[in-house]
């Protein structure tokens, strides 16, 4: 069965990529980070270091990307041809025993980083700002974070707020994207529940709600509400995507994911009309009219391979991309959309880590 499917999706990205409409697209080799001395660079930039962050803290746009060892306190970033530009440990946000991380956000001339300070019942996240090497950090906003200042009369059962995502916007703004958790098992995210937006010049935060009982009303069948799995930022601070999941009884497909805009200021949630290609693709970020999808991926012989989608809102029109990471690479593990809807893809092996773009 394995083989006969690896073989229908490979025949479908041979089919994609010599579609008229399609575009084969190839992975730029940014750089390679190797650990420890004398391990050697095999792209276009190299920093020899005895440990380096944990991937798992990877942020990026379309001029730079970073990455942060809450361990540590290290803080990297690169641009995106693999030039070093900040290397330093952040005395203030080392938090290896801390619950939970901090958050790091890039814009195209600031690093964010968002760190919580306090019991549940009094928790803010400090945003610190940090323009290189050597100023000193500063706080660029303070968030509160307990569940019923971000929730309201809405807050009962639940007992912590979590910042999801943090989002820059041109240095003038910072959206918050922020997730309940309830006491029920282990901590079950019940959903996102809010989004946040700061005024960097006033420090003024505003929090709005995010429409779950709007998103209910659009249960059918045997489909029930799940979760919300992310919120983006969509064209300004007024319109925000939410990507939502369904949980159906069928249990060879029990997941359904939905698209919905919000708009905070009109205070209206509309369903968005997507091709059946792009109901469970991975989504991955909305800019200009355009939503990006990561749809079927296959790890063949050590190379990864993937269809990305566009789907364009106003013209209800889907270009759809084939795209393959270099077969000499790690296969790759992670992928990651900038704001602009640049895909970029790493690897973190033994040695380092390889980063991959397709513009």
């Amino acid at each position: 069965m394995i083989p006969r499917f690896a073989a229908l999706c490979s025949l479908v990205l041979l089919m994609v990529s010599c579609s008229s409409e399609s575009t084969v697209l190839t992975p730029t080799f940014r750089f390679f980070i190797p650990f420890g001395e004398g391990r050697g660079a095999l792209g276009t930039a190299s920093v020899t270091n005895d440990r380096m962050p944990l991937i798992g803290s990877f942020v990026v746009n379309d001029d730079r990307l970073g990455m942060f060892d809450r361990e540590t306190g290290r803080l990297l970033v690169y641009s995106t041809d693999g030039k070093l530009l900040i290397d330093r440990i952040l005395e203030k946000l080392e938090s290896k025993k801390a619950w939970p991380a901090p958050v790091l956000a890039l814009s195209s001339s600031s690093v964010w980083i968002a760190k919580p300070e306090g019991a549940a019942e009094k928790r803010v996240y400090r945003v610190y700002t940090v323009p290189d090497d050597t100023t000193e950090m500063t706080t660029a906003v303070v968030f509160p974070a307990t569940p019923a200042a971000i929730l309201g009369k809405n807050a009962e059962a639940v007992e912590h707020i979590i910042l999801e995502r943090l989002i820059p916007l041109d240095n003038e703004s910072l959206i918050a994207v922020w997730h309940g958790l309830t006491s029920r098992g282990s901590g079950e995210v019940v959903s996102a529940m809010a989004i946040s937006i700061a005024d960097l010049k006033s420090r003024t935060v505003r929090t709005h709600l995010v429409d779950i009982d709007g998103v209910k009303k659009h249960e059918s069948g045997d489909a029930r509400f799940d979760s919300i799995v992310s919120v983006h930022q969509y064209k300004d601070t007024r319109q925000f995507i939410l990507e939502t999941q369904y949980r159906k009884t069928d249990l060879r497909s029990p997941f359904e994911k939905v698209l919905f805009i919000q708009d905070i200021e009109k205070q209206t949630l509309t369903k968005v009309e997507l091709p059946w290609s792009a109901w469970n693709a991975l989504f991955g970020v909305g800019r200009d009219g355009g939503l990006f999808f990561i749809e079927d991926v296959l790890i063949h012989n050590a190379a990864t391979r993937a269809i990305i989608s566009v789907y364009r809102m106003d013209s209800s029109r889907e270009t759809r991309y084939a795209i393959e990471a270099d077969p000499a690479r790690p296969s790759l593990g992670n992928f990651v959309f900038s704001l602009e809807g640049s895909l970029y893809g790493y690897e973190a092996f033994d040695r380092g880590v390889n980063i991959y773009s397709w513009r």
